[in-house]
């Protein structure tokens, strides 16, 4: 028979590893309390700062309209937004996405590198275009 602490451990070792490659929609973990349990295992967070967001939120009435009001608006300080901005995500309850990148993997921090690739990839694609339409 397996410990009951052994087997505990290794079931919070899974959520984290779940919830880091899947990420957790913050406005769904405060509108829905069986979805909030979630916000514990995000990196950087644990159960008694997950809590305290959550409660925060819920005080404010408000949903969360893009990563940077967890730091701006004090939800945490900024090595915990450092480490837990690239696992949450912001897509529910939000009529206008503020950011979209919000709503993916991609930490803030790497935002600008990110439409950085996609304006190269779309001049890329535009010059052979032109080029296939010469050529044609």
């Amino acid at each position: 028979m397996i410990p009951k602490k052994l087997l505990q451990g290794r079931y919070e070792r899974i959520a984290i590893e779940i919830v880091g490659q899947t990420g957790v929609d913050i406005n769904l973990s405060v509108m829905f309390s069986h979805k909030s349990s979630l916000m514990q295992f995000v990196a950087g967070l644990g159960r008694t700062k997950a809590d305290y967001i959550i409660r925060r939120i819920q005080n404010r009435s408000e949903v969360i309209l893009d990563r940077i009001e967890l730091f701006s608006q004090k939800y945490v300080g900024k090595i915990v937004y450092i480490n837990c901005a690239g696992f949450l995500r912001i897509s529910s309850g939000v009529e206008q996405i503020r950011e979209l990148l919000d709503q993916t993997r991609i930490h803030p921090d790497s935002y600008n590198l990110t439409y950085k690739i996609c304006r190269d990839s779309c001049d890329d694609i535009n010059l052979k275009t032109q080029v296939l339409s010469k050529e044609l």
